[in-house]
């Protein structure tokens, strides 16, 4: 008995290791797909398509070996998710709140759900990781390679395949140069620090602020926080003179500053004395302020999931229709107090848990990484919209996966996932 109890778990984990490839070609193509021909539908549904089957894949594989469980981020989504759809009973146009973004929101379900059935151990969550990375170095080689040199100084890089905007972009190569610089400096795998070059370089000709910022403020928290690292303080030191210099040079450099120099520039003014040429500073500071207008006429329920927008364009100063530029602020608009509480309480979950792993398990690498993804990421949504972004989200199911992937043998061998 005992050998034949044996044989079906050797079956069950060979069949598993299976279904995890496909899974994972199937993640790489949906990455990949997702952001080349975002505009060209026909492709979209098609890699769409693609991996939700990698999703459906790995979860029934798990069904099978009655190794599944719900995960939490599925059922905080989900959560949010029927509140969006609820909210259209009190909303300003109640089709905005429940069609607008409601195909979006199943499939980053299905996906979050397949990501987190796929991670047994820490190694699953590093596969994972490069396999967003690797996605991302394809994009920014493409796109590099599709553009004329001549282009590149032109500014908002990024957009001319595909149809996403160069914020986007932006925020894919900059969490991927976070990631990058991980497997580098703690992992020690230096091959990464020429991806992290690339990203950082694509990040810059995005003429992102936020995206060129947060590379920066992502190594140095993977810095501060490596303990077990030699010397990682003098690392930090030097790493804050490297990036001090960076800003520096974008400044005093004439390409540098045509493309991103000029917007840090009329940042710091902005910041400093309330007066600028971009216009743009305006406008955000515009949107965030009609956005609190509106959470302080409701509170608690706000005015209807995705209603901001269709706000501003008929009672503001605003002809079309654009988001706040700051998930915050919007979610408060949209949802009030509820709907802030309601998407930010998984936040808070994940940071607890990864400061306590942070402190307990000194030698579990990835709490460092995740840390400083989530930091950066909380540091990005003051720039952006994210509750119903593609790739945020997919970010944050890896996040999550790194607060609790474990490398020892019980996880491994598909022990459930743990709310």
């Amino acid at each position: 008995m005992p050998l034949v109890k044996n044989n079906r778990r050797n079956a069950s984990i060979e069949g598993n290791t299976l279904f995890k490839r496909i899974y994972e070609i199937c993640l790489f193509i949906l990455i990949v797909g997702y952001f080349l021909f975002y505009e060209t539908r026909m492709f979209q549904i098609a890699f769409v398509g693609v991996g939700l089957a990698g999703s459906l894949i790995i979860t029934a594989s798990k069904i099978y070996i009655s190794r599944f469980k719900l995960p939490l981020n599925t059922i905080w989504y989900f959560i949010f998710f029927v509140l969006t759809e609820i909210s259209a009973i009190w909303a300003y146009s109640p089709d905005n709140a429940t069609s607008n973004y409601f195909r979006l929101m199943v499939i980053l379900l299905f996906i979050s759900l397949g990501i987190t059935q796929y991670v047994d151990s820490t190694t699953d969550a590093e596969v994972l990781l490069k396999i967003f990375t690797c996605s991302a170095l394809l994009v920014a080689l493409i796109q590099l390679f599709s553009t004329p040199i001549s282009e590149w100084g032109a500014g908002y890089f990024g957009s001319k395949i595909g149809g996403h905007n160069s914020n986007t972009f932006g925020f894919v190569c900059s969490m991927s140069s976070v990631i990058s610089f991980y497997l580098g400096y703690i992992k020690n795998k230096h091959y990464h620090y020429i991806f992290v070059l690339v990203f950082v370089v694509c990040c810059l000709l995005t003429s992102s602020r936020k995206a060129f910022a947060i590379s920066f403020v992502g190594f140095l928290l993977i810095i501060l926080l490596a303990r077990k690292k030699k010397h990682h303080l003098i690392h930090f030191a030097v790493a804050m003179g490297i990036s001090f210099f960076a800003l520096v040079l974008i400044i005093v450099d004439q390409t540098l500053y045509s493309i991103v120099g000029y917007r840090f520039e009329s940042t710091f003014d902005f910041m400093s004395s309330g007066t600028t040429d971009e216009t743009s500073l305006f406008l955000r500071e515009y949107f965030i302020n009609f956005a609190k207008i509106l959470f302080f006429e409701k509170p608690i329920i706000g005015h209807g999931f995705a209603n901001f927008s269709i706000i501003l364009a008929a009672e503001g100063d605003v002809s079309k229709e654009v988001y706040a530029h700051n998930n915050y602020w919007e979610i408060l608009a949209d949802l009030g107090i509820v709907g802030f509480i309601t998407y930010y309480w998984f936040y808070a979950v994940i940071l607890i848990k990864l400061i306590i792993r942070f402190f307990k398990e000194k030698s579990n690498s990835l709490s460092i990484l995740a840390l400083a993804m989530i930091i950066s990421q909380l540091i990005l949504e003051f720039g952006l919209v994210s509750m119903t972004s593609f790739y945020p989200q997919i970010l944050l199911s890896l996040i999550y996966v790194c607060s609790y992937a474990s490398s020892s043998k019980r996880q491994y061998h598909y022990s459930p996932l743990q709310i």
